[in-house]
């Protein structure tokens, strides 16, 4: 009998849990309160831009609310001017940053600051 209960318990919070979980790109209302900002929505460009320009490259999309960028055949990484490094058009101070990142195995960059 005990163990009935504790495997329906158990099953309970594996359905409930997701349904709690915060969403990716979101704030809570207690991060708003302490000044969190978003730096990405998850679902366009706002508030980013190319190295030396006013608009995203065209090698650079949104899917499952994450920015990816593809640098294949004819790109030029690490040049910058084929849209592989990208801004916040707002600049920041004494700021704490949390982040998710994934980089290819090929990859050779990261997060400037």
């Amino acid at each position: 009998m005990k163990k009935q209960i504790t495997l329906s318990i158990i099953a309970a919070m594996l359905l409930i849990a997701p349904s709690i979980a915060q969403k990716p790109n979101t704030l809570t209302s207690k991060e708003k309160k302490d000044g969190w900002v978003l730096l990405f929505n998850g679902k366009d460009f706002t508030g980013w831009r190319q190295v030396n320009g006013t608009a995203m490259p065209k090698n650079w999309v949104i899917e499952e609310e994450a920015m990816k960028v593809f640098t294949g055949e004819g790109k030029n990484p690490g040049s910058g001017a084929n849209g592989d490094i990208i801004f916040s058009e707002k600049k920041f101070k004494n700021f704490e940053v949390s982040i998710d990142w994934k980089a290819s195995k090929m990859a050779n960059s990261g997060i400037f600051y």
